[in-house]
Parts: C-alpha cells; structure tokens; sequence
C-alpha cells in the first residue's frame, strides 16, 4: 500500500506540475497512469489488462471530460483529494471520494453530449 501511495503522490505531484506549465497530454497521461497505479495495486490482473488494452479509447474519454473544467487546477484538486482520502486507510472514506469523482466525469461528459 506504500508503494502506491508513493506513486499515487508522484503523479498527483506531476499532474501540478502539467498544469502549471500547460503541458495538456502530459495531464492526460498522469490522469491515466493514476486511475491505472490504483487499479493495479488491487492485483485483479484481468482488470489491469482490460485498463491498458483500453488506453487510447480512455486518453479519449480523459481528455473529452478535462476539456469541461475551467480552471485545470480542479483536476489536480479532485485527485489529490483522492489521494488522501486512499492514503488515511479507511476504504469506505476512499471509496466514497472515488465515487464522487466519477460521478463528476459523467455528469461532466454528460453535459457535453447535451450540448453537441
């Protein structure tokens, strides 16, 4: 679990990072790899399989839902508070951040498809 606290805070640190000097695939990327560093530190390797054959349809769908906030910083915001809520060790606190942080794509993806 210290492992991937470790990398869960890298990427957050170097999605900050993306933001700050508006490198846009570098966002999508760290967005990806943190979704993917926590699906992997639950040792479904049919999951973890799925996540990466995945990858350029997800890039897509990544990118389409950071296209809706404003202010990119939000993004970094939303996956640091992901963090620590994985990193305080109660799952139900996690699971309810993570949750909440879906539910906020769709609702983002689903505005844009409303829309156009």
């Amino acid at each position: 679990a210290r492992d991937t606290i470790a990398a869960l805070t890298q990427i957050v640190e170097g999605m900050e990072s993306s933001t700050e000097e508006g490198r846009r695939a570098d966002l999508i990327e760290a967005d990806f790899q943190f979704h993917y560093a926590i699906i992997k530190s639950s040792n479904n390797a049919l999951f973890a399989s799925l996540y990466e054959t995945l990858r350029s349809f997800l890039f897509g769908e990544i990118k389409r839902s950071q296209d809706d906030y404003k202010d990119p910083t939000q993004i970094c915001a939303e996956h640091r508070t992901l963090l620590q809520a994985i990193e305080g060790g109660d799952s139900t606190v996690a699971a309810r951040a993570y949750n909440e942080h879906i539910a906020n794509i769709k609702r983002r993806l689903r505005g844009q498809s409303d829309d156009g």
